[in-house]
């Protein structure tokens, strides 16, 4: 499995934010070319990688079976021809919208996330994947802070254990912690973080 250093890559994801700060228009028309499916649901359903809304505290939402009459509270998914998530634009209100834009490359993937009428870029994140397609690695690059995720599986592909170092842009210090998975039957039964001060807390369910 393939393995980051931690400051080299997240200084590339950074860069990768300042590059796209203006690009929205130019990121969104060209994903809107390639989107041959759309899909709604109730809150987000889809993930883009391994427990996205269990280990963000964020239930999973209620796919759709068609667009709905009012766009609040909805996400909206547009898939490529080969079945690949490409853009996810969450309608918090009638006029309120967020747009995640997500480029597959062989050996990651970006999402840039917009914010409000203007099209501010939220954040970056960068999953890294192997061969398999085995997430490995995700960093986040935002307006506020950063974080680096390293995701560890057991001998069945089970995901386990994720570590976390996240640091505000403003303070000096980066925060340690790690994420506990448990299963019942193979299915996800517990999700616990721990902080390297001795704090613990349980995030799912």
């Amino acid at each position: 499995m393939a393995t980051l250093k931690i400051e080299k890559d997240i200084n590339v994801v950074r860069d990768c934010f300042w590059a796209h700060e203006n690009s929205f228009d130019k990121l969104y028309s060209e994903c809107l070319k390639e989107v041959a499916q759309t899909q709604f649901s109730k809150e987000r359903y889809y993930y883009i990688y391994p427990f996205e809304n269990e280990l963000n505290r964020q239930k999973r939402g209620k796919l759709l079976k068609k667009q709905p009459s009012r766009l609040k509270n909805i996400h909206e998914c547009g898939f490529d021809s080969e079945g690949n998530l490409i853009c996810v634009t969450e309608h918090i209100s009638e006029s309120i919208r967020k747009t995640m834009i997500i480029e597959n490359a062989s050996e990651y993937i970006t999402a840039f996330t917009f914010i409000g009428g203007n099209h501010m870029l939220q954040n970056v994140t960068r999953i890294f994947h192997d061969a398999s397609d085995q997430v490995y690695a995700v960093i986040n690059w935002g307006m506020y802070g950063w974080r680096f995720d390293r995701f560890k599986y057991d001998m069945q592909g089970l995901l386990k254990q994720v570590e976390r170092t996240a640091k505000e842009h403003q303070s000096d210090k980066m925060t340690d912690s790690t994420f506990n998975l448990s299963y019942a039957n193979g299915l996800l039964d517990s999700i616990t973080q721990h902080y390297s001060n001795g704090y613990e807390c349980k995030i799912y369910p």
